[in-house]
């Protein structure tokens, strides 16, 4: 019983793991897009970020 508590364990810990390093992957690359640029620079200027040149 032991054994397969942690085996389930440590599977379950492996698919998060991977998830979080996919979700990692994901946001590093939104994070300097096109888009992301234009919310900091309109956060920064405090003005509406303007995202109809991206659709």
């Amino acid at each position: 019983m032991r054994l397969s508590k942690r085996l389930l364990k440590a599977q379950t810990r492996a698919m998060t793991e991977a998830a979080l390093a996919a979700e990692l992957r994901e946001f590093r690359e939104r994070l300097v897009s096109p888009e992301a640029k234009e919310a900091f620079a309109a956060f920064l200027e405090k003005r509406k970020p303007d995202f109809a040149r991206f659709a």
